[in-house]
């Protein structure tokens, strides 16, 4: 709980879980955002495979939106060009540390009625506008604990809520 606070107050928000993994983090934003077998979800190529193995587990079909160039995070364009009536959730990669256009990714979720899950995984730290990574105003942000990760746990994750409700 003393870990969670100092997440709290780095983040600047009351709403944060840790876990024993990234693949529960994944799970328990699943979970919370009522995710179903057989739906939906929006994904980055440029995302990790840990970032996707989850979803599939679940039985969710994976729909690739194109990245763009510059920052390899997901396009808005491409993404408002794959959404279709089983779409039911957008994961946001950021990739490398770069965050993607978080503003757009997030607007085209609340027009459809899409949760969007911010996978930070490649950028504990990183900001947006001024505000980090886990509080954007995103549904739901996800990070990693692993080894290959910053901050490290030797394992685990963080699920950041956006609201009191979800968390």
């Amino acid at each position: 709980r003393a870990f969670e606070k100092k997440l709290q107050d780095y983040f600047d928000t009351p709403w944060v879980l840790t876990t024993n993994s990234f693949n529960t983090a994944i799970s328990v934003a699943i979970t919370t955002l009522d995710l179903k077998y057989g739906d939906g979800v929006i994904a980055s190529p440029m995302g990790c495979l840990a970032s996707i193995q989850p979803y599939l587990t679940a039985g969710m079909k994976i729909k690739w939106a194109d990245v763009d160039p510059h920052t390899g995070t997901l396009s808005p364009d491409s993404v408002r060009s794959v959404i279709d009536s089983n779409t039911k959730c957008i994961i946001h990669n950021h990739f490398c540390g770069y965050p993607g256009d978080i503003d757009s990714i997030n607007s085209i979720g609340y027009e459809y009625e899409i949760p969007v899950i911010d996978d930070g995984i490649e950028c504990f730290g990183t900001t947006y506008k001024g505000r980090k990574i886990g509080n954007c105003g995103t549904s739901v942000t996800v990070f990693s604990l692993t080894p290959v990760r910053n901050p490290s746990t030797v394992d685990g994750g963080i699920v950041i809520f956006q609201n009191k409700s979800d968390y």
